[in-house]
């Protein structure tokens, strides 16, 4: 679902943004910052490339659980800022779009406990990891026995 909201249930999941490149200087570094309460945290970062007409480019962030408003400047909120921290003006920040990707995270089909993370079935500790049934350690206990 791609809002100008974001909702996060997951303790940490990837958001994929949208950023409407026009008007902005290509070549020059801008930042995808979370604001909270007054602090900011920087999450992704784009250069828009000097050959690139004006369009949307897509940044991929990790944003822990909770609420999201993208484009506008307050707590709980996502935006766009320059390369000296200020708010970008303009259609780049006004049509932010997030899109929460479902596949990764810790139970999504990349994260820790998804088919291929660490305790999937292909994972370090699943049935085909280092520890699972068919792999290093099950091998040489069945050789021992």
């Amino acid at each position: 679902m791609t809002t100008n909201t974001v909702n996060v249930v997951e303790p940490e999941s990837a958001v994929n943004i949208a950023v409407d490149t026009t008007g902005l200087t290509p070549g020059a570094p801008y930042y995808i910052v979370m604001q909270i309460g007054e602090s900011l945290e920087i999450v992704g970062e784009l250069t828009v490339p000097t050959f690139a007409d004006d369009g949307t480019t897509d940044v991929t962030v990790s944003l822990p659980e909770g609420g999201y408003t993208l484009g506008s400047q307050g707590d709980s909120h996502v935006y766009l800022v320059n390369s000296a921290g200020q708010f970008v003006s303009g259609s780049a920040n006004t049509s932010l779009t997030g899109t929460v990707d479902f596949s990764i995270g810790p139970t999504g089909d990349t994260g820790a406990a998804g088919p291929t993370g660490a305790t999937g079935a292909t994972g370090a500790t699943g049935a085909t990891g280092d520890t699972g049934a068919t792999e290093p350690q099950a091998q040489r206990a069945l050789q021992a026995q």
